[in-house]
C-alpha cells in the first residue's frame, strides 16, 4: 500500500511504487494506442544533488565513543552501558535488500549492584550508569552485578579498580546468566606469553595458516576492517594465562563477530591495561593489536578456525575477554592510533607480532614487539621515545638485508549513496550505504535560518555483533519544509566525500516492501523520481483495492515517474493499470523502457496511449511478445510519461516489474 505523498507543488518528487498482489479482478481492457506519441527529451536520470547554499559541511570526529567520567582523589570512576540484543530490520545494498539484524538496545533501569558497599547505580533511558567508588589504598579488587527483569544476572568478579583511575564497561545481558572473572594483563605474567616465530601463510600441520584453507570474509590492505569474527575455545580449556591448553584443532562453542573497535580495547586492555605504562608504549602495543587482528582478517584465519577470523586465546592469537572494564588510557591509545597501521615487504598488512618480554632497554629481531621493553623505551630512563618510534625499533629489520617497516595512514571509507522516503509531508527518512570498510556514518541537517550544518545521527558499529544502522527517521522535520541533508562514512579513521541529497517539501521515496515477494526474486529496484508540473499524490482507493498514484499536470505538460532497475537478469516487463477520471479530457500516457550505461545504452522501447475520461480502469503494457524487453545488458530505466492535453488529474494504479516469463506467468 502507498503511503501518503505530500501534495505541493514543486520540480522534484521522488516515489516508489508499491507492486499490488495478483488482482482480485479480470484484466482491464487496453486503452488505444497513439501512433505519434509526443515522449520528452531523454534526461540523465538521478542527478546528483549539488551542495546547497552556506557553510560548507564539515564531519565531527568523536574521539572515542566510551564516555568516562572524572576519577576523585581516593576514588575510581565506573561507569558503563547496559544493552540487550534486539531484532531489527533494515535495507541494504543497492536493490535495497531486507535485512533482518540484531543490534544493541540500551537497558533502563538495569540495576548495577556492588556487594557489601553500600553502592549502586540504576541505567538511564540510554542504558548508561556511573558511580564513584571509594578506594582504600592505591587498588581494591571489586565484584559487582547487573541485573534487569527477564535477563540472567550478568556477573563480574573481582575486578581491579584503582584510586584516581576511571573505567567504562559495556554489559551485554543474555537469558541466561553471565558470570566472568578478572584476570590481570598479560604483559604483568611474563611467562604467560612467550615468544613466538612468525607465522607463515602455509600449512603446517594443520596449525598455520594457509591461503588455500581459508576464503577471507573481508580482505583489504589500506581500509580497515570493521567487524572480526572472534571464534570461542570450550570452557576449560582456557588457563588465567589465556592460552589454549586444548588439542588442536579446537571444537568452538561459537563464533560470534564483533566491531573492531570493541575488539581492539578489550584485547589491548587484557594484554597491556595496567596502568602505570606510559601512554606512547600503550599506543604501540594498540597498534601492533590492530595490525595483528587486520592481517589475520585478510588471511581469513588460521587453518584451524575456517569459519572465523580468530579465536580467544593469546598462544592461538590474541587473549580477548569480552567484558573487561576499559581504562581511559586504553581507550585514548587504541582511538588515538586507528588512523595508522603497518606494512613491511612482503605483507602489505604486517603480522605484528608482540611478546612480554624484559623491562629493558632491548635490541629487537625485526619481528616482534618486547611489551615490557616498549615501556621501558617510553619511560624517561630509556630516552622517552614516541609510539612511531617505538614500533620502528621493534619492527625495522636491521639485516642485512635491511628490511623498514612502514608506517601508513588507513584509508576513508567509500562514499555513501543516499535515498529518502517522506511520510505525510513531514516525517523524514533516509537509507544511507556505503559498499565497504564502514566504521560510523554521519548525517546533518542544514537550518536555511542560521545558515549551519546541525549532526542529527552518528552511528557506530555495535559492539557485539558489528552491525550498524543503516536508516534513520527525522522526526523533528517540519510538515512543509523542505532539508539539505549530507550523509558521511568512515573508515577507521577518516571520513568519505558527503552525499548530499535535498528532500524537497511534497517529495516521497518509498522503498518496494512488495520487492521482498518471492516472485520478484529479491529487491531489484531503486526507486522512482517525478518530474511533476505541479504535483504528483496518491488517492484511494485504486483498481486494486490499494491507493493509486496521482498525476495532476497542467494542460500542456508533461509529469513522470522513472525507476533506474538493476536486475541480474535483462529481461523487464512493465505493467501497469490506469485510469481518467469522469468528466476530464483524453489524456495521453506514454511508457518508455530505456538500457542504460554500456552496450545497452541505445536500447528503448516505448509506446502511448489515449485514455479516455470515463474513470475506468485500462491496462498498460507495451505490445510485443509476453510484454516483456531483453537488454543486452541487466540494467534498464523504466518511465511512465503522462502528457495533460486538458486539466484533470491521470490515476495510475500501480506498475509491475518481473524478470523472466516464468515468474509473469504467476499473475
Amino acid at each position: 500500500m502507498f503511503a501518503q505523498y505530500g501534495r505541493r507543488a514543486g520540480l522534484i518528487a521522488t516515489l516508489v511504487l508499491l507492486f499490488a498482489a495478483s488482482p482480485a479482478s479480470a484484466e482491464p481492457p487496453r486503452p488505444p494506442p497513439v501512433s505519434t506519441p509526443l515522449v520528452p527529451p531523454r534526461a540523465s536520470p538521478r542527478p546528483p544533488a549539488a551542495e546547497p547554499a552556506g557553510s560548507l559541511a564539515r564531519p565531527r570526529e568523536s574521539p572515542s565513543r566510551l564516555r568516562f567520567g572524572s576519577a576523585a582523589p581516593g576514588q575510581a570512576n565506573f561507569s558503563g552501558t547496559v544493552t540487550i540484543p534486539k531484532t531489527t530490520r533494515r535495507l541494504v545494498g543497492p536493490q535495497l535488500r531486507p535485512q533482518t539484524i540484531v543490534i544493541g538496545s540500551p537497558v533502563a533501569g538495569a540495576r548495577v549492584v556492588f556487594p557489601g558497599r553500600g553502592l549502586g547505580a540504576t541505567t538511564d533511558a540510554a542504558g548508561r550508569f556511573e558511580v564513584n567508588i571509594p578506594i582504600s589504598g592505591e587498588r581494591e579488587f571489586v565484584s559487582y552485578s547487573v541485573e534487569s527483569l527477564g535477563f540472567g544476572v550478568w556477573t563480574r568478579v573481582g575486578e581491579r579498580l584503582e584510586a584516581g583511575q576511571s573505567y567504562h564497561v559495556e554489559v551485554f545481558l543474555e537469558r541466561d546468566p553471565v558470570t566472568t572473572k578478572w584476570q590481570p594483563p598479560l604483559s604483568e605474567m611474563p611467562g604467560a606469553l612467550p615468544k613466538k616465530a612468525v607465522t607463515a601463510p602455509t600449512g603446517d600441520g594443520g596449525r598455520l595458516a594457509s591461503r588455500l584453507y581459508n576464503q577471507p570474509l573481508y580482505s583489504d590492505t589500506a581500509l580497515a576492517p570493521p567487524t572480526i569474527r572472534v571464534a570461542f575455545v570450550p570452557a576449560g580449556t582456557k588457563n588465567s594465562a589465556c592460552n589454549y591448553t586444548g588439542s588442536y584443532p579446537p571444537a568452538y562453542t561459537r563464533v560470534q563477530t564483533y566491531s573492531m573497535d570493541y575488539y581492539l580495547r578489550q584485547v589491548t586492555q587484557r594484554e597491556y591495561g595496567t596502568s602505570t605504562y606510559p601512554d606512547e608504549a600503550v599506543k604501540a602495543v594498540a597498534t601492533a593489536v590492530k595490525n595483528y587482528a587486520w592481517y589475520w582478517i585478510n588471511q581469513g584465519g588460521k587453518s584451524y578456525t575456517p569459519d572465523a577470523d580468530a579465536d580467544d586465546a593469546a598462544n592461538n592469537y590474541q587473549c580477548f575477554d569480552p567484558g573487561l572494564a576499559i581504562t581511559m588510557k586504553v581507550d585514548q591509545a587504541v582511538a588515538n592510533t586507528l588512523g595508522v597501521a603497518m606494512s613491511k615487504d612482503p605483507d602489505p598488512v604486517v603480522q605484528a607480532q608482540y611478546y612480554a618480554g624484559t623491562n629493558s632497554c632491548n635490541d629487537s629481531d625485526g619481528n616482534h614487539l618486547d611489551q615490557l621493553g616498549a615501556a621501558a623505551w617510553a619511560a624517561q630512563a630509556c630516552g622517552t621515545k614516541t609510539y612511531d618510534w617505538i614500533l620502528h625499533h621493534y619492527y625495522d629489520t636491521v639485516g642485512p638485508p635491511a628490511v623498514p617497516m612502514v608506517l601508513f595512514n588507513t584509508a576513508a571509507a567509500a562514499q555513501p549513496f543516499v535515498t529518502s522516503k517522506r511520510r505525510d509531508e513531514g516525517i523524514v527518512e533516509l537509507h544511507f550505504e556505503a559498499p565497504k570498510g564502514v566504521w560510523a556514518y554521519q548525517i546533518q541537517r542544514y537550518d536555511p535560518a542560521t545558515g549551519q550544518w546541525s549532526l542529527m545521527f552518528y552511528p557506530t558499529r555495535d559492539s557485539q555483533t558489528g552491525e550498524i544502522p543503516t536508516e534513520w527517521i527525522d522526526e523533528l522535520a517540519a510538515p512543509g519544509v523542505a532539508y539539505d541533508y549530507v550523509v558521511w562514512s568512515r573508515g577507521s579513521y577518516l571520513w568519505s566525500a558527503g552525499t548530499y541529497i535535498t528532500v524537497k517539501a511534497w517529495t516521497t521515496d518509498l522503498w518496494n516492501a512488495s520487492f521482498e515477494h518471492a516472485y520478484f526474486d529479491g529487491n531489484r529496484a531503486y526507486y522512482w523520481l517525478g518530474n511533476n508540473a505541479p504535483s504528483t499524490s496518491v488517492v484511494s482507493p485504486g483498481w486494486d483495492g490499494d491507493y493509486r498514484l496521482r498525476f495532476s499536470p497542467q494542460p500542456g505538460n508533461w509529469a513522470s515517474v522513472y525507476q533506474d532497475v538493476f536486475a541480474s537478469q535483462s529481461l523487464v516487463c512493465p505493467i501497469g493499470v490506469v485510469r481518467r477520471p469522469q468528466g476530464y479530457g483524453d489524456a495521453t500516457v506514454t511508457l518508455t523502457v530505456w538500457g542504460l550505461g554500456g552496450p545497452g545504452a541505445d536500447e528503448q522501447f516505448s509506446q502511448a496511449w489515449l485514455v479516455p475520461g470515463n474513470n475506468l480502469d485500462y491496462w498498460l503494457a507495451l505490445d510485443n511478445p509476453r510484454q516483456c524487453h531483453t537488454f543486452s545488458q541487466g540494467h534498464s530505466f523504466i518511465r511512465v510519461e503522462v502528457y495533460n492535453s486538458s486539466n484533470g488529474p491521470i490515476d495510475l494504479d500501480y506498475m509491475r516489474l518481473v524478470y523472466n516469463a516464468d515468474t509473469y506467468n504467476r499473475y
